[in-house]
């Protein structure tokens, strides 16, 4: 009954009593150890608080650790805010872990649409002057938010249903991010006050809005004692809803890659499904380090096609709705084996830069010392999973 209290307060507004208690439930708990298989995938980027999702960074490292994960990263929306918090609960229990931020970015020469890109493995010294520059992305989001949710409104106006955006994000304030999929959220909420019967739901989101809804879904918004109902029902509306808007306005490649630079970020593209070798040549010449895929089906090419160019490839399982789990394994155990001495080569990033901002995997120094990026990446892994010093 102690702990349940104690998790409970893992999603406190205020992050002292979320790590005091976390550090409670870390004394009273037996974690899973060496539970994961050869094939396990220890690369997972958490949505929290801070880009408007429901897991605060304290849960975060809670649930990865009930989960037997030796690793854990936390990467919002164009915000840093949760780094404090994920230091203080992972180090404490011993699970490696780095910091990450993504944004949105537009360049013609690298794409006709804005696209994902993700600053990764921030010196932890650098974490609060990179994430106040990050403003200026989240304020962007802000903008485009705004505009969707008029034109979502003048959608649903009929329907005697309106959204309307925070004045103050809860938990983050200022350094948090709206999101598309918190937007959604807030609809969702709209709808269900509005009909409260989950009959009634699905019959407007069918005949209303002309949603084509699978079997299972149905079965979900049928039921009202759903515990995730609300979360469910907002992943069809921003799955579904075909809302058109001019392209959210962004900053361009150029300025994101000088940022990285500042602060010795590894910058990197999302992977966006295209064909590899020609994705993989716009990312070296856009001056992009690394790749981060979402894709297993193209893991193992991409892993190739990245290290013969000098790039970082990275697989990332996002988690950031309640039903995402700590779960994801690899086809076979080399290529897990790969990826995710390239998850840990970036805690190692971290690590080595914390003590000295030249020593980074990408750094002039290091490329001089070993020219070749799998050695790199062999370096740091093992910093980054043991804590070794570059000078020892």
């Amino acid at each position: 009954m102690q702990n349940e209290k104690h998790i409970e307060k893992l999603s406190s507004k205020y992050s002292f009593v979320r790590v005091s208690a976390y550090n409670k439930l870390l004394k009273s708990h037996e974690f899973k150890q060496n539970t994961v298989n050869d094939n396990f995938n220890v690369n997972y980027h958490v949505r929290t608080i801070y880009s408007c999702y429901g897991r605060t960074p304290a849960l975060a490292v809670y649930s990865a650790l009930k989960q037997g994960a030796p690793m854990l990263a936390i990467v919002d929306h164009s915000s840093l805010s949760a780094t404090s918090e994920l230091k203080k609960t992972a180090e404490k229990s011993g699970i490696a872990y780095y910091s990450g931020a993504e944004v949105t970015l537009f360049s013609e020469s690298f794409s006709q649409k804005p696209f994902a890109a993700v600053a990764l493995g921030i010196p932890r010294a650098n974490v609060k002057a990179f994430n106040e520059e990050l403003a200026s992305y989240r304020q962007m989001k802000s903008a485009y938010m705004s505009k969707l949710s008029a034109k979502v409104n003048d959608i649903f106006k009929k329907y005697g249903i309106k959204t309307e955006m925070p004045s103050k994000i809860p938990f983050g304030g200022t350094k948090a991010t709206m999101t598309k999929r918190r937007f959604f959220y807030i609809l969702a909420e709209q709808i269900v006050k509005q009909y409260d019967d989950g009959q009634k739901v699905v019959d407007f989101l069918t005949n209303r809005l002309k949603i084509e809804l699978e079997r299972e879904t149905i079965s979900k918004l049928d039921d009202f004692a759903n515990p995730l109902y609300v979360p469910d029902l907002a992943d069809v509306l921003l799955n579904n809803l075909k809302i058109k808007t001019e392209d959210e306005k962004c900053h361009t490649v150029k300025q994101f890659l000088a940022l990285c630079r500042k602060y010795s970020a590894i910058p990197a593209v999302v992977y966006d499904g295209t064909e590899i070798p020609q994705f993989v040549d716009k990312t070296e010449k856009a001056g992009f380090l690394s790749i981060v895929t979402r894709k297993p089906e193209s893991a193992e090419e991409l892993y190739n096609a990245s290290v013969e160019k000098g790039i970082l490839p990275l697989f990332g399982k996002v988690i950031s709705t309640p039903r995402d789990k700590f779960d994801f394994e690899f086809d076979n155990n080399q290529l897990a084996l790969k990826y995710n001495e390239c998850a840990f080569a970036v805690v190692g990033h971290e690590i080595a830069t914390a003590i000295n901002i030249s020593d980074g995997i990408f750094s002039e120094e290091q490329i001089s010392k070993s020219p070749d990026i799998l050695d790199r990446i062999k370096l740091f892994s093992r910093i980054g999973a043991k804590g070794t010093l570059l000078n020892e």
